[in-house]
């Protein structure tokens, strides 16, 4: 069933698919010793899943392949889970993330993300984003990130 257009910038009860690119600075540094230190460009390709929750909030789910472009390893694999707060209620719409980060790869490292951006519903069922972000997290490494994001976010409204 689709939203009526009255309710379509509401995402509340709403099942997304996300799907993202765009470019990420990173920064990793051994705890111990540099050996298994880098920085550089990366491009990161993210596939995910939202929840809408109430009017604004959305939990949300990714996981993000991220080949190396410029002094970094080849791959990174990262996962990630947390809030998307929005504002606004018409097609445009401003949000904020607060998400938890896992990286897998090159090296394991927990941490959190924080970003914001803009969204535009350019139908009831489907809009597109761009976000900027950074990323702190560690274990036996520290890993420090920003990027750039842009995508398109799918829904579906069965829980409604």
């Amino acid at each position: 069933m689709l939203a009526p257009a009255a309710l379509a910038q509401s995402h509340r009860g709403a099942l997304g698919l996300t799907a993202a690119a765009g470019g990420e600075f990173s920064t990793l540094v051994g705890a111990v010793d540099r050996v298994n230190s880098e920085s550089g460009l990366r491009i990161p390709l993210e596939l995910g899943g939202t929840l809408g929750v109430t009017d604004r909030s959305e939990l949300t789910v990714s996981g993000r392949f991220s080949p190396g472009v410029l002094g970094v390893s080849l791959v990174s694999l990262s996962f990630y889970a947390g809030l998307r707060q929005s504002f606004g209620y018409d097609r445009w719409k401003t949000f904020f993330d607060l998400q938890a980060a896992v990286h897998a790869l090159p090296v394991v490292t927990l941490g959190a993300r924080v970003g914001f951006g803009v969204q535009y519903d350019f139908a009831d069922i489907a809009g597109v984003y761009a976000a900027v972000a950074a990323q702190l997290g560690g274990l036996l490494h520290l890993r420090f990130s920003a990027e750039v994001v842009v995508g398109l976010q799918f829904r579906t409204y069965l829980f409604e």
